[in-house]
């Protein structure tokens, strides 16, 4: 059984409506950790404004980051087709 962490976001004081570059689901540059602080690759889809993120053998999900890294090309972006600023939802040194 997967488990799941949903986000919803909001981007100065503005809700956005989110897309992939070719409107595909999920999206890519998304990892996810569980109570070991480890990040594993996940898959991400959106639903409406959430984005549900979701990655086997994550029993309980504690954190999630996207395009968390240098050679990232994200495909998410908001209705007006900027893309999504890179995010993490820890503050965990390592």
């Amino acid at each position: 059984m997967l488990e799941e962490i949903s986000i919803t976001g909001s981007w100065d004081n503005i809700t956005v409506t989110t897309r992939t570059s070719n409107r595909v689901n999920p999206f890519y540059y998304v990892q996810i950790a569980g109570e070991d602080r480890v990040f594993i690759d996940a898959k991400a889809t959106i639903d409406g404004s959430t984005v549900l993120v979701h990655a086997g053998g994550i029993k309980k999900p504690k954190a999630v980051r996207f395009a968390w890294s240098n050679a990232a090309e994200p495909n998410f972006f908001n209705k007006e087709g900027l893309p999504a600023s890179c995010f993490r939802t820890d503050s965990w040194n390592k």
